[in-house]
């Protein structure tokens, strides 16, 4: 399978990402919220490489 995806279909995509502890938490999941531009500094992956980095 192709991936016939444009830089212009990536511009529509909104998200967000989390870093949760491998242990039990009880505080809301919003604490554990991280910018995608963190997460691919912190997994060395790009995950919206068809946009442009901010």
């Amino acid at each position: 399978m192709t991936d016939r995806s444009t830089p212009d279909d990536a511009k529509a995509v909104a998200a967000i990402g989390f870093v949760i502890p491998n242990q039990d938490c009880k505080d809301s999941f919003w604490n554990y919220a991280e910018s995608i531009d963190k997460i691919e500094r912190m997994t060395n992956l790009d995950f919206y490489s068809l946009l442009p980095d901010s």
